[in-house]
């Protein structure tokens, strides 16, 4: 019984990871989507206060996805 139960507690570990990589990867894509709406030419949307709020929000997920998965490398 505990052989099965070492198992998926490895299972929850690794379904864990790959849950904060892709919250990582669509935290980066948010951030670069926010900065490129800042720095275009013709912004996305009429107002510049969307793309920034996108950068924001994407550079606090990434540094905090990075953390997570620091975290997780070391404990």
């Amino acid at each position: 019984m505990s052989f099965f139960q070492g198992e998926k507690r490895e299972t929850v570990k690794l379904n864990k990871r790959v849950r904060i990589i892709i919250g990582l990867a669509g935290s980066l894509v948010l951030c670069i989507w926010g900065i490129y709406g800042i720095l275009a030419e013709y912004p996305i949307t009429g107002s510049l206060l969307i793309p920034i709020l996108f950068a924001a929000g994407g550079f606090i997920g990434t540094i905090g996805g990075a953390m997570e998965l620091k975290r997780m490398k070391s404990g």
